[in-house]
């Protein structure tokens, strides 16, 4: 049978950084007057802030965490990487709702991010959102057709929606990609039969399993 899976976002935890993990309240931050910021210290209060926040969550200390990358949220409210990790730490905290929402601030500063509409595209399918997700997967996968795990959910997609046709259609672009195999053409025969279809398709199939044939010959 064709492999099935579903995209797994896990969010891989950054090993330790030469920044050693420090107290919030550390001297460097003690000695900086806000109000004196220039533009160069706050990039530099931020780039603190934000590793620190990326170090205190590898550390499983995620409370902490979130307050560091609060910080750099009051820093710069446009930068969409601190939404994500913000994302990322409650969805450890399995508060799968406010994570969600930090999410699509992320999505919103930086649309075209491929990372953060994957993940997005997880929590549609966790909640089974199938629809809002094959919509996502088909635009990811008009950005990069020869992604194959884009395809595959498609497949998966379509079959919990209950729709043959377009799953074969899937087929059909994973042949293209990889040339007709035994696990795709017996797939399709399968679909065929447990659908009913097959006086529809038969041309295209007897095609494809025409080609599959010779190759197997050759």
């Amino acid at each position: 049978m064709i492999k099935r899976f579903f995209i797994i976002i896990s969010f891989i935890f950054v090993g330790c950084f030469a920044l050693n993990a420090q107290s919030l309240d550390s001297l460097f931050v003690a000695s900086v007057d806000k109000e004196q910021l220039t533009d160069t210290t706050k990039q530099q209060l931020f780039d603190y802030y934000f590793f620190q926040g990326v170090n205190l969550t590898s550390q499983n200390k995620l409370d902490s965490a979130f307050a560091a990358f609060q910080r750099c949220r009051e820093i710069d409210s446009k930068n969409a990487a601190v939404y994500f990790e913000l994302s990322k730490i409650l969805q450890f905290k399995k508060e799968s709702e406010r994570a969600f929402v930090y999410l699509q601030s992320a999505i919103d500063l930086a649309p075209d991010n491929t990372q953060y509409r994957e993940v997005q595209l997880a929590f549609f399918v966790g909640q089974k959102r199938f629809n809002e997700a094959i919509d996502g997967y088909v635009k990811l996968s008009k950005r990069k057709p020869s992604n194959e795990t884009y395809l595959y959910n498609l497949y998966e997609l379509y079959g919990a929606t209950k729709q043959p046709k377009k799953q074969i259609k899937v087929l059909d672009q994973l042949e293209k990609l990889n040339g007709v195999t035994e696990e795709v053409v017996f797939e399709k025969l399968g679909l065929l039969f447990k659908w009913g279809i097959l006086n529809v398709w038969k041309p295209k199939f007897k095609n494809s399993s025409q080609n599959f044939l010779v190759s197997r010959r050759t």
